[in-house]
This record gives structure tokens, C-alpha cells and sequence, in this order.
């Protein structure tokens, strides 16, 4: 390895860095061992592990237990405004997108659901679980809540079009705002891997979010649970 003034391990993290961003090492492609890149770069095994770390830190790759590292691949950015649609953000990263329909029904309102509709408990809500899929990937999978009241058949519309925005068009609703949005993380079910084919449980970014209508009137309750990996959440400022 070249003498700098950098630590050896920056040395190698910077090498690495530069191998994955550069293309020599692929997205899905897992680093040689520890001891391989020790041999390399003629640098100590725990030089090497400190390296990785901050690779880690990064996001460029990812340690699986007794599997080594993977390369991650770039996450897609999906941002976060007052008008948030999927089809709109994916296609900002020139890919083409769409929801998929995975079970609906029609249940009653939980305190939680209620509360954040503004209706009574127990009130009839149309229920849909569904996921998302940008350039042939499952980004993420989602629960809705919408009041049933004057949209009976929003479920029935929404497996049709695969589209929230088309399917409340046919109730004359031309347009809804997203009212508030709360993002937190935690680890992957059973289920939500599954759905997005994660072989292990792996981080999600959590959103619950209150969309409205034009009248400020809750619309819609949802629950998103993004592919940590896959994607990453810009919020913008609104003027």
C-alpha cells in the first residue's frame, strides 16, 4: 500500500470505497475475507475489520453473520412532501413503478385507526394491504385505512387500477395532500420479508401518515414499511 499521512485503515476503506463506486465491485457482490483484503493491502486483520466498519457506516455494504460482506446496491430516493405519490417519486429516478394488490376487506376501526381518520371506533374502514415494486425490485410494503362511508367499492377500484390516486377519482376526489408523516426504524417480520423478498431480517423505515383532502378532511391512514436498503426518505421543505 502507497505511504500517506492517512491511517491505514482510511487507506483501505478509501480503496474499497473507490472499488464499489467505481464498479469493479458489483451491487450483490460480496467482499473477499478479511483475510484476502489483509493480504492485499499488507495491512493487519484488525486494520481490515475497521475498514469494513466504516464501509458499514457508510451504507456501501453489509456484514451478514458468518457470510461476510455484501455490496450494497445505490438506495432509490423517494421524497417526502406534501403531494407524495409513488409512481411520481420512482419515476424522478427514471424507473417505472406500480402498487400491487394483496388483500383488502372491510373491518372495523381500531382506536388507533379511528383516532387518526377522525371517525367513531369501530366504524366501518376499507382495509388494503398492498406493496410497491420500482425497477423490478419490492421497495416496500403498506397497510391502509380508508373510511368506508361514500367509498364502498374503493377496494374493489383500487384492484383494478392498482393506483389510490385513480381509484378515489372515481369519487370525484381530484387530489389529496399528505398532512402529517412519522418516520421510524426498526428490524423486518416474518411477513414484511416475505412480501420483499429479504433473506434475513433486515432494517425498515417505518411511516405512518395521514393523507386529506382538499377540504383538510383525513382521507386516508396508512402504515409504509420501506426496504432500508432499497430506498431512502428526503424530506423537503414546503413553501
Amino acid at each position: 500500500m502507497a505511504q500517506t499521512k492517512a491511517p491505514l485503515w482510511k487507506q483501505v476503506r478509501d480503496a474499497l470505497a473507490e472499488d464499489i463506486r467505481g464498479g469493479t465491485l458489483q451491487p450483490g457482490e460480496r467482499l473477499p475475507t478479511e483475510q484476502v483484503l489483509s493480504e492485499r493491502f499488507g495491512v493487519h486483520r484488525h486494520t481490515t475489520r475497521r475498514a469494513l466498519q466504516e464501509l458499514r457506516e457508510m451504507g456501501l455494504v453489509r456484514t451478514d453473520q458468518g457470510r461476510g460482506s455484501l455490496v450494497l446496491e445505490r438506495p432509490y430516493e423517494y421524497q417526502m412532501g406534501r403531494r407524495t405519490r409513488f409512481s411520481e417519486n420512482m419515476s424522478l429516478n427514471s424507473l417505472n413503478a406500480r402498487s400491487h394488490f394483496l388483500y383488502g376487506d372491510v373491518i372495523p376501526a381500531s382506536d388507533i385507526v379511528a383516532e387518526r381518520l377522525e371517525i367513531p371506533v369501530r366504524s366501518k374502514v376499507s382495509y388494503i394491504k398492498m406493496y410497491g415494486e420500482a425497477g423490478g425490485k419490492r421497495v416496500f410494503v403498506a397497510s391502509q385505512y380508508m373510511p368506508y362511508t361514500d367509498m364502498e367499492d374503493l377496494i374493489r377500484y383500487f384492484r383494478e387500477t392498482g393506483s389510490m390516486t385513480r381509484s378515489y377519482a372515481r369519487y370525484g376526489i381530484s387530489d389529496y395532500f399528505r398532512k402529517v408523516s412519522r418516520i421510524t426504524t426498526r428490524m423486518s417480520n416474518a411477513d414484511e420479508g416475505a412480501v420483499l423478498g429479504l433473506a434475513q431480517k433486515q432494517p425498515l423505515l417505518v411511516v405512518e401518515y395521514v393523507n386529506v383532502d382538499k377540504r383538510d378532511r383525513p382521507l386516508e391512514f396508512g402504515v409504509t414499511r420501506f426496504c432500508g436498503e432499497r430506498m431512502e426518505i428526503v424530506v423537503r421543505g414546503e413553501v
